[in-house]
């Protein structure tokens, strides 16, 4: 939440730099270091003795916690040189599944850091490096094709990671010429 600098969706018309494909162009721009060292922490909590009860339900509300916290810190390396920012989140769900018939929630863990390095060579020129990490661990690949699992070996847990990465080189040419380039893989 806090490495967003910019949130930008693009329905249609948009200009030629997105190009023309059909659908939507999305465009977040992540925050960068400052010459002062700035940050912040969050936390968001819910769980089910916060929930009201469904109308479905018997009794109280579920089983059900969600916890998301994270923190978000920059600054100079050099001053009007060299900045970088970090950012960390991450989310833990524990909800209670109705085809599982042993006394068990279905637990997911998600984390993210991110960090971006911005060196400014001179008035014109100026490069980025960037790298995210995203980790998921959860128990929702159900093997079988039941309706009910009577035991947690009858579940499979998935434990994926993914990364982005990117370099990029921005100059201004002239006061009617913009140069960009990028590198990166995901």
């Amino acid at each position: 939440v806090d490495a967003v600098r910019e949130f930008n969706l693009l329905t249609d018309n948009y200009s030629a730099e997105y190009g023309k494909r059909g659908g939507a162009q999305v465009s977040v721009v992540t925050m960068s270091g400052s010459n002062a060292v700035h940050g912040s922490l969050f936390e968001f909590l819910r769980n089910n003795r916060l929930d009201a009860r469904n109308f479905y339900d018997r009794g109280s509300a579920p089983p059900f916690r969600r916890n998301q916290f994270g923190a978000a810190l920059g600054g100079p390396v050099k001053k009007d040189k060299i900045w970088w920012f970090g950012t960390y989140n991450k989310q833990a769900n524990a909800v209670q599944q109705p085809n599982f018939t042993f006394d068990k929630t279905f637990d997911t863990r998600l984390w993210n850091p991110v960090t971006k390095w911005t060196y400014q060579l001179n008035q014109k020129n100026k490069l980025i490096g960037y790298y995210q990490w995203g980790q998921k661990t959860q128990p929702n690949r159900l093997p079988f094709s039941t309706y009910t699992y009577t035991d947690p070996g009858q579940t499979n847990t998935q434990n994926s990671g993914s990364w982005v990465y990117k370099g990029e080189w921005n100059s201004t040419v002239s006061d009617k010429l913009y140069v960009e380039a990028r590198y990166g893989d995901f």
